[in-house]
């Protein structure tokens, strides 16, 4: 990201004129931790974005506890070309929440 661009919060920025957001929440329906990017642009009705979703390996109860990343799941919605800084951003909020973890036998 350059010195005009502005990083507002972990899950808001500014990139190129453009405003960018990430939402993390529990998808109960796949037992899965999901993050989502999309670029905000109030006047259009696209939903076009890009998820991450992280299985639980505990699905049944307590804590969320992160799948090794072999079992991550990425997945592109829609039709959007992603800045390659955005994208690299997006993937740099997920590896600071602690939720993509290496194989545990490596």
């Amino acid at each position: 990201m350059t010195a005009d661009d502005e990083i507002l919060s972990n899950n808001l920025w500014l990139y190129d004129g453009k405003r960018f957001e990430v939402n993390s929440f529990h998808y109960s329906d796949s037992g899965a931790w999901s993050y989502e990017l999309y670029e905000v642009t109030p006047d259009s009705s696209r939903n076009d974005y890009v998820d991450v979703q992280i299985p639980d390996a505990n699905p049944d109860g307590g804590p969320f506890v992160p799948v090794p990343s072999d079992r991550v799941a990425f997945t592109v919605h829609g039709e959007w070309n992603i800045p390659w800084p955005v994208f690299r951003r997006f993937i740099e909020v997920i590896a600071a929440s602690g939720d993509i973890v290496h194989d545990r036998t490596e």
